[in-house]
């Protein structure tokens, strides 16, 4: 008993502490992910953009911005004196072949240098490196060569016998970008601006080291994983014993509405008990839907399923069902519901009263729109 008391204790305080976190705001899904662009070809979606915000005289406006950020980064992490050259001439190009038929996600060549730029979203580092360096080494004509992998996240160190890829994090170039963005507002396409920052906002969707979660939130989650999925798994045991009580009063409200089963009332997946008035007829079937919430509440709904396919169902009622109060949100392609009834604690004999009265109601609505057609 002790036992179990100090560990409700432990359940209460990791429960406080999270709350103190701030409330994340509402998910809303970027353009990029409404249009479900398949995982593998993200990448090359990426570079794409790449190449485009980075040709500074593209119709976008942002002018050198996004090369100079690359610059400014790299020389920050690993090169203060990184001679780069100017950047008044940039050629970029994706997909560059290289003479073992690999492909390089992105090359930018100036007068002066030539960037080599790997995109990694999604995938392990396991890209031959090597090919890559030895490619551009052999067509650089004396510039100076960089080499570079954007990354979500992992490990600094790429790999590769030539070691000359350095990691820049998107986190990190998306930052920078937004820093400086501010004085390119007034003479950029804001056509473009747009789609900007919807990228930046899939990426910063996307987990890793792009992910929303706080630093506090991170150490939270790691230093209480053993309570935490202790907290879980007894959550699932109350659940369970939960789901087994309701479904016993839901068997003997049934029994009681319906005690030679004649009349109809049915029982979906134990915890759902309702009526259907007009089965499968495609302009009249609606029916009532109930059952117990997680605090014992129950709750009564009026329903007519797939609306989006039988629209003549909801104009043939919408009028009649006003009796239940003012109409409620556009259906979806599955159900109408209108919430007509809570009832907190209730006993089964209550529950049993509240049911026979919307039948009742509803069953005269029914046959009072089927007599006017």
């Amino acid at each position: 008993m002790e036992n179990g008391e100090n560990q409700l204790a432990e359940f209460k305080k990791l429960l406080d502490e999270f709350k103190m976190f701030p409330k994340k705001l509402v998910y809303e899904p970027t353009y990029l992910e409404l249009c479900s662009y398949p995982r593998s070809r993200f990448e090359e979606i990426c570079s794409r953009l790449l190449r485009f915000f980075i040709d500074k005289g593209g119709p976008h406006g942002f002018g050198s911005l996004f090369i100079d950020t690359l610059i400014e980064i790299y020389r920050s992490k690993f090169d203060s004196n990184a001679v780069f050259g100017k950047t008044n001439t940039l050629i970029a190009e994706t997909e560059v072949k290289t003479i073992n038929d690999n492909r390089i996600d992105l090359v930018i060549t100036s007068d002066d240098f030539i960037i080599c730029v790997e995109n990694k979203i999604w995938a392990q580092r396991y890209n031959p490196f090597d090919d890559y360096f030895d490619y551009v080494e052999s067509i650089k004509n004396g510039k100076n060569a960089f080499y570079i992998i954007l990354s979500m996240g992992g490990d600094e160190h790429p790999g590769g016998t030539k070691g000359q890829f350095k990691v820049i994090y998107y986190h990190e170039f998306i930052e920078k970008i937004k820093e400086s963005v501010g004085e390119y507002l007034i003479n950029c396409n804001r056509k473009y601006l747009s789609v900007l920052m919807d990228w930046f906002e899939h990426l910063e969707n996307k987990g890793g080291l792009m992910s929303n979660f706080s630093e506090a939130e991170r150490v939270f989650f790691q230093e209480n994983d053993s309570e935490i999925s202790k907290l879980i798994a007894r959550r699932s045991e109350f659940l369970n014993e939960k789901r087994m009580e309701q479904s016993n009063r839901i068997a003997i409200i049934k029994k009681i509405l319906d005690p030679n089963e004649t009349l109809g009332w049915w029982v979906y997946e134990k915890l759902d008990l309702g009526y259907t008035f007009e089965k499968n007829d495609n302009s009249y079937e609606i029916g009532i839907e109930s059952g117990f919430d997680l605090q014992d509440a129950f709750n009564i709904q009026i329903t007519i399923w797939q609306p989006a396919k039988r629209p003549s169902i909801l104009s043939n009622y919408k009028g009649e069902l006003l009796e239940f109060g003012p109409p409620d949100e556009q259906p979806d392609k599955l159900k109408w519901v209108k919430k007509i009834s809570h009832i907190k604690n209730p006993s089964n004999e209550q529950i049993v009263k509240e049911l026979q009265n919307v039948f009742e109601k509803l069953d005269c609505i029914v046959k009072l729109v089927k007599s006017k057609r």
